[in-house]
């Protein structure tokens, strides 16, 4: 057999390879192009790709990356629309993160070790990396009602809270630039607001729900609204709350008291399950509908007081809870 001789010298061809080597663009250690660039405002660097803009890293040093982050939805005239591998890694003083209306992605590790952070995540982001908020997931993200970020948080088994499209135009509460956002988060009908959940740090001790928000008046809890708030111990609603929603505040462990107000009338799935401490409940007559397993956990320990002949009366009979008389 006849060997084909190599027609180029051995140092011909490391000439040739070094050549096509420099007119390959240079990558950083984190995959990140170097065309990046850092915004006329001087927040973020970032890549600009076919889809848009890809967030790469904040300037700030992470540990200058406090409290609430509202990521903006363009960058000097392009969308902003991928956040970037590890964008917040290890920002552990972020509280919140709001992500606008057009980012279609979250990479890998994007929001991992952020400890306990909020992130609001809008209906046109269709990808998710599965490790975008790390392998333990400390993150509770707030997606919308059949969105892929409610599905992926369904997946991954992380906490999340639903929102629905006046989310994010629902005025003061809701606004950046307000100097101290309502606790609440809401959402509206008409003139008139359902409760949804909380900002920061879960409510603790007495929780007193007002009557309006921002001109709306409040008519409903919405579901998971207070879920798992082992620190509240009293509830207090308002008299224009008409329905509480599918286990409002179920697993709230230190819940001893709550007030129902005259004028509730429909009371959801494990509304009050799992309230440990939950020994007694006064159900107004105006109630109409109660769902199963609204004290499911308690149903031995708790008592229901009610009017007698009332729709609460028969609830307790046919679900075998403890109930006494009220005038």
């Amino acid at each position: 057999m006849h060997k084909i001789k190599n027609p180029l010298p051995q140092s011909m061809i490391c000439i040739c390879l070094l050549m096509a080597a420099l007119t390959i663009p240079f990558i950083s250690a984190t995959g990140e192009m170097s065309s990046r660039k850092q915004d006329s405002s001087g927040r973020y660097y970032y890549t600009l790709e076919d889809s848009g803009i890809r967030l790469s890293r904040p300037v700030a040093d992470r540990g200058e990356m406090i409290g609430e982050v509202w990521i903006p939805s363009e960058l000097d005239g392009h969308p902003v629309t991928i956040i970037g591998s590890h964008l917040f890694l290890a920002c552990e003083n972020l509280t919140r993160v709001i992500i606008p209306e057009g980012v279609i992605e979250i990479s890998v590790s994007a929001f991992a070790e952020c400890g306990d952070l909020e992130v609001i995540i809008p209906n046109s982001v269709t990808s998710i990396d599965d490790y975008a908020f790390g392998r333990e997931g400390n993150a509770t993200l707030f997606v919308r009602e059949g969105s892929y970020a409610e599905q992926f948080a369904r997946y991954r088994r992380l906490p999340y809270k639903i929102i629905d499209d006046t989310f994010f135009t629902t005025g003061e509460a809701l606004s950046p630039d307000a100097d101290k956002p309502f606790p609440f988060m809401y959402r509206i009908e008409g003139d008139r607001a359902t409760l949804t959940g909380y900002f920061d740090t879960k409510p603790e001790g007495d929780l007193v729900i007002p009557t309006e928000i921002d001109g709306y008046a409040v008519i409903g809890i919405d579901r998971e609204a207070f879920m798992l708030c082992r620190g509240l111990t009293a509830v207090t609603l308002p008299s224009g709350v008409l329905t509480i929603g599918d286990y409002a505040f179920s697993d709230c462990a230190g819940l001893t008291s709550v007030t129902l107000p005259s004028g509730v009338e429909r009371i959801c799935v494990g509304a009050f399950s799992n309230c440990a401490s939950l020994a007694t409940m006064t159900i107004p007559e105006s109630v109409v509908f109660m769902a199963e397993y609204v004290f499911s956990g308690i149903e031995h320990s708790i008592v229901l007081h009610v009017k007698e002949g009332s729709y609460a009366h028969t609830y307790a009979k046919e679900n075998h809870l403890p109930c006494s008389f009220i005038e």
